[in-house]
């Protein structure tokens, strides 16, 4: 799996604010589940604008 340093970190970045809204929403703490909701989903579309291809028709790992 060859990933990008940003790539790798943002997939983490999303899968750890994830597990941790579960957790506040398993804890019934609402608030604090929903604040970890939005910076996954903040990480994911960094990460969706990592893996856009570039204008010039190919993708930043092949620059």
């Amino acid at each position: 799996m060859n990933l990008l340093k940003g790539e790798l970190h943002e997939r983490y970045a999303a899968e750890l604010c994830l597990m941790i809204a579960y957790k506040k929403l398993k804890a019934d703490d609402i608030d604090l589940a929903l604040h970890r909701a939005e910076d996954a989903v903040r990480s994911l579309k960094a990460l969706q604008d990592i893996k856009k291809p570039t204008d010039t028709g190919m993708s930043i790992g092949e620059i």
